[in-house]
C-alpha cells in the first residue's frame, strides 16, 4: 500500500483525516496540513492508520 496515491476524502492534518484506498476507507495523518481533495501518497502505515504526504513531499 506504501507508495500509491489516493485523494483526501476530509482535511488531513496530525491528528486526523480519511482517504478510501483499496476498496476501504482509512484513518489518515499528516505532518503538513493537507486539503480535502489533495492527492497525497501513502508514506507509511501505521496500525489502522496510514501516513500520507502530498505528491512530491
Amino acid at each position: 500500500m506504501v507508495g500509491k496515491t489516493v485523494t483526501a476524502l476530509t482535511p488531513i492534518d496530525s491528528r486526523s483525516g480519511k482517504i478510501f484506498v483499496e476498496g476501504e476507507y482509512w484513518n489518515a495523518v499528516s505532518d503538513a496540513p493537507i486539503a480535502k481533495g489533495e492527492v497525497v501518497e501513502i508514506a507509511a502505515v501505521q496500525g489502522l492508520t496510514l501516513k500520507v504526504k502530498t505528491k512530491g513531499e
